[in-house]
């Protein structure tokens, strides 16, 4: 059970910090994608919104998992090593 708050912890802290830039980094990359291609069709636009619209709540899932996230990971942190017998 301890160790279990530990990882817990771990990912509530390290998911929203590693998945917001991955994030940021695929809609930039979609967007200069689509300016960079000459002449396509309506089909291939209309796929690349979607898939910017999609980053985009992923987006926002990041940032509200971040302000959620990091708090509840510390304290499952904070807890797990509170808990951890003491050796002597």
């Amino acid at each position: 059970m301890k160790n279990k708050k530990k990882t817990w912890g771990i990912v509530l802290i390290v998911l929203p910090v590693i998945g917001l830039p991955v994030v940021l980094t695929l809609y930039a990359i979609s967007s200069f994608m689509v300016q960079g291609l000459p002449e396509v069709s309506q089909a291939v636009i209309t796929t690349f919104r979607v898939l910017k619209v999609v980053l985009g709540l992923l987006g926002v899932l990041f940032v509200m998992g971040g302000i959620v996230g990091i708090p509840v990971g510390i304290v499952l942190l904070v807890q797990s090593e509170k808990n951890k017998p003491e050796s002597k």
